[in-house]
């Protein structure tokens, strides 16, 4: 488990932990129906100079999603590593599709 400890050894000297967030939705539907809305680039590499998602625990083997399961991380999770692209249109973008992933049939 990682603890606020762990995190300040790592965080950046001028107070940031850098560009990389999940969102944690309620169920795999609704993280499906984000993740195949968001307009946004789709892939596994960070690093890039543009915003990538990526399903975080349905990229992983059988064996790893059990160990993320008995670590508390659920399968419904989508990392979102930010680019440089304006971030304004960006927030915009990413609240755009939860709205719409919330939404129900």
């Amino acid at each position: 488990m990682t603890t606020r400890l762990q995190y300040e050894r790592i965080r950046r000297r001028d107070g940031g932990y850098g560009h990389l967030l999940g969102i944690i939705f309620r169920d795999n539907e609704t993280a499906r129906r984000f993740y195949d809305g968001v307009d946004i680039f789709k892939g596994g590499s960070f690093g890039t100079i543009f915003t990538l998602s990526t399903p975080f625990a349905q990229l992983t083997t059988d064996a790893e999603r059990a160990r993320f399961a008995g670590a508390g991380i659920p399968s419904h999770i989508v990392r979102i590593s930010i680019g440089m692209e304006d971030i304004d249109a960006l927030v915009d973008t990413l609240f755009g599709a939860i709205e719409m992933a919330m939404m129900r049939d």
